[in-house]
């Protein structure tokens, strides 16, 4: 009787990974081996391999993370400017080393201080620079402007040259477009939908006007025959311009203002200060325009039929600050700068606030329901509704303040800080 063939006796070796995989009990399966034989692995980066499952999980995170932000922002979110967009949100969650910062440059003015995306941004004599909520600088870019001038509206920012021949048009990712103009800048004029205006002098005119589409495609000319364009506006959409301009008749100085379609060279209105120079302006939510001059304040109408007036009674103005939904604030002195006036107009003109303090008021800011005014190391919020009065301490150096929230910013000789603005 035949003995049955004996089993082949194989020696597995201490080495052999392959043949140990396959002698192990088959419960294990297959993905038990393959975690086995990576353990202790490494892929071709020098990283440790990632478990499958992990990277469902982050995968998963980030889908969240982004449709948690186009929930929040679904309204006014179009197409075109979606990437913009998101590239300021991704730029805006940047780590930062908080607050107070060492800003670049030399300083320009309190209006070169705005708010873009309800975040800071400063442009100084070399830099435009952009901050986040916790104290990033997340775009610093030289510019080389004699006299640089800055427009923000909504995610854009219009840096032009007072003089010069330049401007340009910048997020927080990049410089979408630069012009260089025929004739020395006066001004310019931004708005949300991304049209832009930008006023020069002219070539036998005292001013020409130019405006470029979001896709910076000049889109309308205009040639002015008899005022030196000081102060321009777009409304939210960029189909209407109010353009002030300056005269002089007799050794008489007057302003008037323009509201420019783009249609035709006829104007929608016009309107005519006389003895007053047109500072700025600026279209409100419902259509309305405030107008700032040196003597007095302005409030038309959205028909653009009637006009309020706020004289200032022969104080010298000490500034101004605009709210869309609101309407405009103002600060003036009358004894040299001791003390101040300060006073709120509504949209359609009517006095919100009228009040004397018995300080120096070097800076304000209007948010709508509550008015800011800073004063030495005092930044003194305002409820309007309650007619409160709450006193915030802040650095003895801060000259301009802005608030977004329950933060309120302000910027020093050369340095900008943060406080609760609550």
């Amino acid at each position: 009787m035949k003995e049955p063939p004996k089993k082949p006796n194989y020696r597995v070796t201490k080495n052999d990974e392959s043949l140990q995989a396959a002698s192990r009990p088959r419960e294990e399966g297959t993905y038990a081996v393959r975690a086995r034989r990576r353990e202790g692995e490494k892929n071709i980066l020098g990283l440790p391999f990632i478990p499958r499952a992990v990277y469902t999980a982050l995968i998963l995170l980030v889908l969240c993370f982004v449709a948690v932000l186009v929930l929040m922002n679904a309204q006014g979110l179009s197409p075109e400017n979606f990437f913009e967009w998101a590239q300021g949100k991704v730029l805006g969650i940047a780590p930062g080393s908080g607050y107070p910062l060492s800003t670049d440059g030399v300083q320009t003015g309190p209006h070169n201080f705005q708010l873009m995306d309800n975040e800071p941004v400063l442009l100084t004599d070399t830099t435009l620079s952009m901050y986040t909520r916790a104290g990033a600088c997340i775009s610093g870019r030289r510019h080389g402007f004699g006299t640089p001038a800055l427009k923000v509206e909504g995610s854009r920012a219009l840096l032009y040259d007072i003089g010069g021949t330049g401007c340009r048009v910048e997020t927080r990712g990049a410089i979408e477009s630069e012009q260089t103009m025929t004739q020395p800048i006066f001004t310019g004029a931004l708005s949300r939908s991304g049209v832009y205006a930008v006023a020069t002098a002219g070539d036998g005119f005292a001013s020409v006007i130019s405006v470029f589409s979001r896709a910076h495609e000049e889109m309308y000319t205009r040639s002015v025959q008899d005022y030196y364009i000081s102060a321009m506006a777009l409304r939210n959409d960029g189909a209407l311009l109010a353009a002030g301009g300056v005269w002089s008749d007799e050794g008489q100085m007057g302003s008037t203002l323009l509201l420019l379609g783009f249609t035709d060279q006829t104007p929608v209105a016009k309107f005519d200060f006389s003895g007053t120079i047109i500072l700025a302006v600026s279209f409100l939510d419902g259509g309305e325009i405030a107008v700032v001059g040196d003597r007095a304040a302005y409030l038309i109408s959205s028909d653009y039929k009637t006009m309020a007036t706020y004289e200032y009674s022969g104080r010298t103005l000490q500034g101004y600050s605009f709210s869309p939904s609101a309407g405009l604030a103002l600060s003036a002195t009358g004894d040299g700068g001791t003390t101040s006036h300060l006073a709120v107009l509504g949209r359609t003109g009517q006095v919100v606030l009228e009040k004397d303090v018995n300080r120096v008021c070097t800076d304000l800011y209007f948010t709508g329901n509550e008015l800011y005014f800073l004063s030495q190391n005092l930044l003194i919020r305002r409820d309007l509704k309650r007619g409160t009065e709450k006193e915030l301490f802040c650095p003895a150096t801060a000259h301009s303040v802005l608030v977004s929230g329950t933060d309120a910013y302000l910027l020093g000789a050369s340095e900008l800080y943060k406080i609760s603005a609550g």
